[in-house]
């Protein structure tokens, strides 16, 4: 691919030719203390893995690249197996190459039908490669644009991963997990804080003096870990609160940190439904209490959380 040209023509899976109109390229390094797909590991496609020689050759992508298959196109992390689509380790850093064409078109790449370059707003990671071209700097949209659909619900990826996954010889995926959100308070002098019961649906801590503020900690998991790759859902989930109680001295008041605009470090999540959050597992609770106080938390939602490393849950065939 890094030999193609501007107004190179290449053909499309409908056998036309189409001509290119910009040629990209960027840098990776990897950073292995995040999640894998987050880290920039490169993913290999091992020739076979989909169908009998398709690929005919390995074939190495970036995590959000799209593979089309069953009538869509599917991120390459949704579909990681662990033994023939996995994530590639022996690479940690590496130049990659972007091909557009003017419609987005579905092309072969050692014979697996992939996308061409479509501009979703990250053009100005790349360094164009060859000729100037003069672009529009419109942003393209999946829904009017696409050659093909997004997939990325489970409805539509589960069964392709199972079906790709069984021809690799892999049973399924499971995770270690535990139900316990192994919740705790951790105060400014760094006093762990356990709740001192459960009443009425609400977890109940003692604080035992006057505190500014403090940090709720919890277990925390990505879905997409727990459950499989085919989840699109890669948020650090901790605890999910509808209501957070306040009895201090006489009065009695609200909490509502969870419920406001986050902020980048306070460990709430954006964009949750009216009247709850989630932590990501270590949040801020801003309480400026007057002494010895009762904290009720009312949680509604939290776990699975995985105890096992995600790399490890890949189940085999006997």
């Amino acid at each position: 691919m890094e030999s193609l040209a501007i107004n190179d023509l290449v053909l499309t899976s409908e056998g036309l030719p189409e001509k290119l109109v910009w040629v990209g390229k960027s840098q990776c390094t990897v950073r292995p203390d995040l999640a894998d797909d987050l880290a920039g590991w490169p993913i290999r496609i091992r020739t076979g893995a989909i169908a009998d020689h398709l690929p005919h050759t390995d074939l190495l992508v970036t995590a959000e690249h799209c593979i089309f298959l069953n009538g869509g196109l599917i991120p390459a992390r949704m579909l990681v197996n662990g033994i023939s689509i996995m994530w590639d380790r022996s690479i940690r850093s590496y130049e990659y190459f972007h091909i557009e064409t003017e419609p987005h078109a579905l092309i072969s790449a050692n014979g697996l039908l992939t996308e061409s370059y479509f501009d979703t707003g990250d053009r100005k990671v790349f360094q164009q490669a060859g000729q100037i071209a003069a672009l529009r700097s419109i942003q393209k949209d999946w829904e009017k644009d696409a050659a093909a659909p997004l997939m990325t619900s489970r409805s539509q990826t589960e069964e392709v991963w199972k079906a790709i996954a069984a021809r690799a010889g892999v049973e399924g995926f499971e995770a270690c997990t535990t139900t316990d959100p192994s919740l705790h308070l951790i105060l400014p002098d760094s006093t762990r804080l356990y709740p001192s019961r459960e009443s009425g649906g609400y977890v109940i801590f003692t604080l035992p003096h006057a505190v500014r503020s403090l940090r709720l900690v919890s277990r925390a998991a990505r879905p997409c870990d727990v459950t499989g790759p085919f989840i699109d859902d890669r948020r650090t989930l901790g605890v999910l609160i509808r209501d957070i109680i306040l009895f201090d001295a006489s009065r009695t008041r609200k909490v509502t940190d969870h419920l406001m605009p986050p902020e980048p470090t306070s460990g709430w999540m954006a964009d949750e439904p009216p009247g709850q959050g989630w932590t990501d597992g270590d949040a801020a609770l801003h309480i400026n209490t007057e002494g010895p106080s009762t904290l009720a938390l009312e949680i509604i939602g939290g776990g699975p959380y995985i105890l096992s490393e995600p790399r490890s849950q890949i189940r085999h065939t006997a």
